[in-house]
């Protein structure tokens, strides 16, 4: 079901719902990351534990994260992503600063076999997806009380920010 992108069918045997029951690491708390994608995916995962404590809809301007998807760099060995260069728009209000290894080891297996990570093709492919979905899954949890709309127009340097917004959508 998964090879053949058989989404009906996932959702209908509820195989996101026992992978997660399966998985160690899920049973004290996740972050899921472009899952769930569809609104029938999200009610699914309201099966699972009560739900999601808050879905984060992180959003950018489509030119922005085009910009942050051509200087991407991951790290062949374990998957990690770096960005080379600094996202600026004062358009925007944007400032995202580079985010990546100056002594070209990566952060988290020290393997230096960093290399381009951008695919322009499947990158406008996926957003123009995503836009077509976003709108029905942030009403679905804006319904719940859940959706946490985030702009990280600083990058990394806005993550206590998010941190809190999460951590006030939880207590309320």
């Amino acid at each position: 079901m998964v090879r053949a992108g058989d989404k009906a069918a996932l959702c209908r045997e509820k195989i996101p719902l026992k992978l997660l029951r399966l998985t160690p690491a899920a049973q004290e708390g996740l972050v899921l990351i472009d899952f769930p994608y569809e609104p029938e995916e999200a009610e699914l995962l309201e099966e699972y534990r009560g739900g999601l404590n808050a879905f984060i809809h992180v959003s950018l301007p489509d030119e922005i994260l085009v910009d942050i998807e051509e200087t991407k760099v991951v790290c062949q060995d374990c998957t990690k992503v770096y960005y080379k260069d600094d996202v600026i728009s004062e358009e925007h209000g944007v400032r995202i600063e580079k985010h990546i290894p100056e002594d070209g080891f990566c952060f988290d297996c020290g393997s230096t076999n960093l290399a381009p990570g951008s695919d322009p093709m499947r990158f406008e492919r996926e957003l123009e997806v995503y836009q077509s979905k976003k709108e029905a899954l942030c009403s679905f949890y804006n319904e719940y009380g859940l959706l946490v709309d985030f702009e990280p127009r600083r990058g990394y340097e806005d993550y206590e920010k998010l941190k809190r917004q999460i951590q006030y959508t939880i207590k309320h």
